[in-house]
């Protein structure tokens, strides 16, 4: 008899047979059915439209989030659009939403969605003297969520001083957590905040919801965040070695807001990736435990940036086996390339998006991919690498956010334009169809009943699974549940502690992914 094994996912019905000119023929190239041959741009205001985060809802529709200038300061703006492209005109205004927190300067950094599909987003707002924390949550119409802080905003200061919120997560329970900067006393630290789900402080996080890191006698700066499976939080951005010298800098927390002394004995891990300034600007976490911290790095100390990536053990040490010595330093033209966000592909793959500049002083969208192991993934694009000029020369174009859609085409957000007179910019990537190589596949067909379900559903292979593992990814690509040593051809399937929502399941057998599907939880 087999045995019956119970874990959390539903598998739609599926067979797996993929002509490899469907996975391979145009990966890389533009979405010609996504807007104006696979290009976007959306004014708002009269001047500065800047976006810097963006996120994916449920039902496939695109959020970015940032600030436009309204003649006098700037605002909290946001836009949703379509799956092809176009504005969504049930949200907001036409698809677009401002929101002035106040009179002076208010500006989102970062932007989470939740599993009710309410929208929060996380930046500064400027009150007169300095700059606090700032978010602002949105019902799904667009409208400010009033259950939330007050009247749907919450500011929270620190000290009188400086604070400015850069990255953004929503924890399974529910709660936020925001990691950015704290100006006090000359330094600048690392500042976390975790809020419970109607915007108050969580009194169960460092005792008022509210910690600082001071990460060396130098000023630094953070700008990512990710969670573990176990929930512990890690964060990561630069910290001064001296004035010409920036290195990459992680800190992980436990998850009651106490620094981790098993991550490099002390919480915190320094890593130079040359003579010049090292930044991170996004982290992801594999299914593994380790983590991937991509930016860029100054290796010449001239200016001439490479996009940088270093591959973390789970204890903090640097992974050796991942591209030189831990370290990716990918060139584009020679100039200037920065990778500003990253993601993970559900084959491991990893994505980072950024800008390169491709003509004079003009900055192009840049996608770079590296395989598992570090190397340049020469399948994409050309040569691994992708750049997108959207205004023309002498255009900045800069891409600061990187998605990866349930069918697995890759969005990339930022904005375009020149000084003064900036516009939201998105463009959207053929990818392979199922983000994998065919060739690790085994003809299987998958059924499942109920789909969708809401507690327990069964799972029925036509081949029989011999000590499976099952990785659990959320929409943004963070593992959100794993389990291994999985047998047999009918499981059941728990739903346990995952909310409403899409997941991909990705099952892997003697390292291999077998299968790799969507599931949903309702």
């Amino acid at each position: 008899m087999k045995k019956k094994y119970k874990f959390s996912i539903i598998i739609f019905t599926l067979h797996l047979i993929v002509s490899p000119s469907v996975l391979f023929g145009q990966i890389g190239s533009l979405d010609l059915s996504f807007g104006n041959n696979g290009i976007v741009t959306t004014s708002i205001e009269l001047a500065d439209d800047l976006v810097f985060a963006s996120a994916l809802q449920d039902d496939g529709k695109i959020v970015v989030a940032g600030s436009t200038n309204n003649g006098n300061n700037y605002d909290f703006a946001l836009a949703r659009y379509n799956t092809n492209g176009s504005l969504d005109n049930t949200f907001g205004n036409n698809g677009k939403v401002t929101t002035a927190l106040g009179t002076l300067d208010d500006r989102i950094s970062a932007i989470a969605i939740q599993s009710d599909g309410k929208i929060v987003v996380a930046g500064s707002s400027n009150n007169g003297n300095n700059s606090d924390f700032a978010l602002a949550r949105y019902n799904t119409n667009g409208s400010l969520d009033s259950t939330f802080g007050n009247d749907g905003i919450i500011t929270t200061p620190i000290l009188n001083s400086d604070t400015e919120a850069k990255a953004i997560i929503i924890q399974n329970d529910g709660k936020i957590v925001v990691a950015g900067n704290a100006l006090i006393t000359s330094t600048t630290l690392y500042m976390l905040t975790r809020y419970n789900t109607n915007g108050s402080l969580d009194n169960s996080f460092d005792n008022d919801g509210i910690v600082t890191t001071n990460i060396s006698s130098e000023s630094a700066l953070c700008y990512a965040i990710a969670i573990q499976i176990d929930n512990k939080i890690v964060i990561g951005g630069y910290v001064n070695v001296s004035p010409t010298d920036r290195s990459f800098s992680l800190v992980r927390y436990n998850t009651d807001g106490s620094l981790d002394l098993t991550f490099d004995t002390d919480g915190k891990v320094t890593t130079s990736l040359g003579v010049g300034y090292d930044e991170i600007r996004g982290i992801v976490i594999q299914s593994d435990g380790k983590i991937v911290a991509a930016g860029f790095t100054d290796t010449a100390s001239n200016d001439n940036y490479n996009i940088g990536v270093i591959r973390y053990n789970s204890n903090g040490s640097v992974d050796t086996s991942f591209g030189t010595n831990g370290i990716v330093n990918e060139d584009f033209l020679g100039s200037v390339d920065l990778g500003t966000s990253i993601i993970l592909q559900s084959d491991n793959k990893i994505l980072i998006g950024g800008s390169s500049i491709g003509g004079i002083y003009s900055y192009d969208f840049a996608l770079l991919r590296l395989n598992n192991n570090g190397s340049v993934d020469n399948t994409f694009g050309n040569n691994g690498k992708i750049t997108t000029p959207i205004g023309g020369l002498s255009i900045i174009d800069q891409a600061n956010s990187v998605l990866i859609q349930s069918d697995n085409k890759i969005i990339l957000a930022g904005y375009t334009g020149f000084t003064n007179n900036y516009n939201f910019a998105i463009t959207r990537y053929n990818n392979d169809v199922l983000g994998i190589n065919s060739s690790n596949y085994i003809s299987t067909e998958l059924k499942i009943s109920p789909n969708p379900f809401n507690n327990i559903t069964t799972l029925n292979s036509s081949v029989f699974f011999n000590d499976v593992t099952i990785n659990v990814f959320n929409t943004l690509g963070q593992l959100v549940k794993q389990l291994k040593n999985i047998s047999g051809e009918t499981i059941l399937f728990n739903r346990d502690k995952l909310n409403d929502g899409i997941y991909l399941i990705q099952l892997c057998e003697k390292n291999k992914e077998i299968v790799n599907v969507k599931i949903i939880v309702n």
